[in-house]
Parts: C-alpha cells; structure tokens; sequence
C-alpha cells in the first residue's frame, strides 16, 4: 500500500512539473511575443455608410411664465413619426497596436420617416411660409463623438473588435423649423404672439461589434440619440404679457447596420 502511495505523489508531482514548466514556457513566449509588437501610434481612418432602424415617438410638453412670474407646465401629448434613417460617417485617429484604436467621428444622418400625429407641425410650417406641407420628418443631424475599438487579430485578414462612441449631436431640422406670428382678437381681448422654433440635440451613443476583413469594414449595433425641438415665444393677450417655453423631445433607440472601408 505504502509502495503505492509512492508512486501515486511521484506521478502527481511529475505531472505539476510539467504543468509549471509548460505555463512557464508559454508566459515567456507571451511577453517574447508582446515585445516584438511595434506599438507606435499609428493614423488610422475609416468611412462608413448605414442604416438605423428605430420606433416611433415623441413627447410634447410646454412651460410658461406670465407677466407676475408665475409658472406653469403642462405634458400636451405624445405623438408619432418614424426615426429610422440613412446615415454616415468618418472616424479618425491613431492604432495602437494591433489591439486599440482611439480617435474621433462625425456623422451625418437623415431623418426622412413619415409624419403621423406629428403632421401640425409641418402644417403649421407650411401655412407660415406659404408652402405644401411636408409629409416627413426632413431632419439632419450631425453625431460629434470621440471613438475607441478593442481588437483581436485572428490572422492578417480577419480581426473581429467592440466598439464604442460617446459624444453629442447637432441638430439641422428642415421641415420643423419655423417662425410664428399672429396677433388679432379672441373672446373680445387683444392678442399678439411672436414663436421661434430651433432644433436641438443631445446625448450621442453608439455601441457595436464587427469584424475587419483586409480594408473593409462590417459592424452591427445599438445606437442611443436625443433629439429636441425647441421653440420660444412671446405672447400678449388681455392684457397679460406671458413667455413661453415648449419642447418636443424623445431619446432615440435604434438598431444598426454598417459597412465601410478602413485607410
């Protein structure tokens, strides 16, 4: 029994040699191989091109403040029109390695998705510049964000990677972009009201995974975006002067597709 014991621990303790010795071994080609990577930054751009698909919402509310400073807010409703839209980009930076890539972007996408409820507006646009009005969204907005990506090379062709984009967007609204005055009489009282209505943006995210395939590009993911319109108005009536602040806002969730080229 005792002989077998023995050569029971001689075995194990042959087998955890080996063992010890093998992950020694493959520690040493890691860092070997970790030093014979050449990690000088190096400029690296990419441009893609893509579609989102989004739902559909939006939240109307308004704030107030009349003539003794009073104020007040009211959620007007919720309406409806599609986000889905074409987009694209251009990211620039530095490749640190075959494993980072750290730069910045800007993007350019087009809000094009029908109008529901959300049709007063491009009336009311349209009966104030004399024109037909418009049957879609008609917005423009441009992503500002900084972008990193953590690669895994499988060989010279193929490197799958995570990416993420954090950043803000610049709203260019065409449609829902407006100025409003109308004065005259209601219920016998006097009234005046001046509205400027301007597009405004918000939080931009973007987070994704892909693959690099030689010079080419493919990446899916969620993107998150805030969009806000804004308007701002003056208004007289019986006598009583208000200030009014009402604000169409919603953030944005779509899902994405990509493809571009990397130089």
């Amino acid at each position: 029994m005792k002989k077998l014991l023995l050569i029971v621990c001689a075995v194990c303790c042959s087998v955890f040699a080996v063992s010890a010795q093998q992950t020694t071994d493959q520690a040493s080609k890691t860092k070997q191989s970790l030093k014979s990577i050449d990690w000088t930054p190096k400029y690296k751009g990419e441009i893609n091109v893509g579609y989102a698909i989004a739902g559909e919402k939006f939240k109307f509310e308004e704030i107030w403040e009349d003539s003794d400073g009073e104020y007040g807010d009211e959620t007007l409703g919720k309406y409806r029109t599609v986000f889905s839209r074409p987009l694209l980009e251009t990211t620039h930076g530095v490749q640190i390695g075959p494993y980072f890539f750290v730069g910045a972007g800007l993007g350019l996408q087009y809000y094009c998705g029908k109008l529901k409820e959300l049709q007063w507006i491009a009336d009311d646009a349209a009966e104030v510049n004399e024109t037909e009005p418009s049957k879609r969204w008609n917005a423009v907005m441009l992503p500002i964000f900084a972008n990193i990506k953590f690669m895994y090379p499988v060989n010279d062709k193929f490197s799958p990677f995570l990416n993420l984009s954090l950043g803000g967007t610049v709203g260019c609204y065409s449609s829902a972009n407006w100025d409003y005055e109308d004065s005259g009489n209601l219920y016998g009282e006097k009234y005046n009201i001046e509205a400027k209505s301007r597009a405004q943006g918000g939080l931009y995210c973007d987070f994704g995974v892909g693959l690099h395939y030689k010079a080419l590009n493919f990446s899916l993911g969620l993107q998150h975006q805030v969009l806000k319109l804004v308007s701002k108005g003056e208004e007289i009536y019986g006598g009583e002067y208000y200030t009014t602040k009402s604000v169409i806002t919603t953030p944005v969730n779509a899902f994405y597709l990509k493809v571009g080229v990397n130089f």
